[in-house]
């Protein structure tokens, strides 16, 4: 462990037309240490611009970037060249209370602390735990170290080579080279399936610089998981760049059309807390449909219904882990339910 940051491959996923970013990252991580080795990223937007899916750009450059990352963390451990890899985004950054140089003495104490309590395989140094799964993000042996089961964001992965950790690796290059799904949600459900084998840090220890502009994530009408694989059937199909261009316009927010730009295509940089108050706004008036999700107004007033039928036969608000299970409630949706119905309770 003396030489900690000579047997860690460090990977930094960078676009080629990004070179401010390249030039942050590589200073970011002459502070703390190493050497980065810069993975080419996916160029999304220039691999569908000709399809026009609009929603799907970043969350395909992403996608494919990881998995392009994961491959080469994959072959050095085969080839046994190296005990960890580092893979990060290139708009990482330290969190608030951390200095750059406590960054690879607290990753050395972690790992040092977690090879002692537990057979684990990857570090998430920063992340946002999913809203439906809070409990099954425990607390694990190891203090500052929790138990990873549905955490989200991948800007900052710590992985330690075993032989668990290549068969985790080939799965999650299958599922976003060739399963469709995107990068978060990938990263959560291998979470899941192997959930002995993950861990996360909190407070987080890296994060994602707020400054940097979004060019990953776009609110949209059709978001999410679903949103993501209905355009990539609509690229495969063949569709005509002005018919995608024309659906994706009329599924956007005017807000959010306003946020994009005139030719609103999405190339117009959004503030990563203009993004998140975007978003919020418009779930609050709707739900996650207008939050960038995949739910219909009909769909949102089915599950409204069912929390009704629900708390009026129980006379139990139901929890937001039980109205995500049962129904796929929102925690905006579940918010506004609970406020009117309570509050209606209160007045009578």
């Amino acid at each position: 462990m003396r030489n900690f940051a000579k047997c860690l491959l460090v990977l930094v996923i960078n676009l080629v037309r990004q070179t401010e970013r390249w030039r942050k990252a590589k200073f970011f991580c002459k502070g703390i240490g190493v050497k980065p080795e810069r993975i080419v990223a996916t160029d999304g937007q220039r691999k569908l611009a000709a399809h026009g899916s609009t929603f799907i750009w970043g969350q395909y450059g992403c996608s494919q970037s990881h998995g392009n990352a994961l491959l080469k963390v994959q072959k050095a451990f085969n080839e046994q060249k190296v005990q960890f890899a580092l893979i990060l985004e290139d708009d990482v950054t330290t969190a608030s209370n951390v200095s750059t140089s406590d960054v690879v003495p607290c990753l050395k104490n972690f790992v040092r602390q977690l090879d002692k309590e537990y057979d684990w395989v990857a570090l998430c140094l920063g992340g946002q735990t999913a809203i439906c799964n809070q409990g099954g993000n425990g607390p694990s042996r190891v203090p500052g170290v929790f138990h990873c089961t549905r955490v989200l964001q991948a800007h900052g992965y710590l992985w330690k080579r075993t032989g668990l950790s290549l068969e985790i690796l080939a799965d999650l290059i299958e599922r976003m080279h060739n399963g469709g799904q995107i990068a978060d949600n990938a990263y959560a459900s291998l979470q899941k399936k192997y959930s002995s084998a993950f861990f996360f840090v909190k407070p987080a220890l890296l994060v994602q610089d707020e400054q940097a502009g979004s060019s990953l994530q776009l609110a949209s009408g059709s978001g999410s998981q679903k949103g993501y694989a209905t355009a990539l059937r609509k690229a495969a199909s063949g569709a005509t760049h002005k018919s995608q261009a024309s659906a994706a316009r009329k599924r956007l927010p005017p807000k959010v059309v306003e946020a994009l730009g005139s030719s609103r295509r999405g190339v117009k940089k959004i503030d990563r807390k203009a993004l998140q108050g975007m978003r919020s706004e418009f779930g609050q008036a709707g739900g996650s449909q207008n939050a960038g999700g995949g739910s219909s107004c009909k769909q949102i007033k089915k599950k409204e219904v069912a929390v009704q039928k629900a708390y009026e036969s129980t006379g139990v608000f139901p929890s937001k882990r039980v109205a995500y299970r049962k129904w796929g409630v929102s925690q905006s949706v579940w918010q506004r339910m609970k406020d009117k119905l309570l509050s209606s309770e209160s007045g009578s």
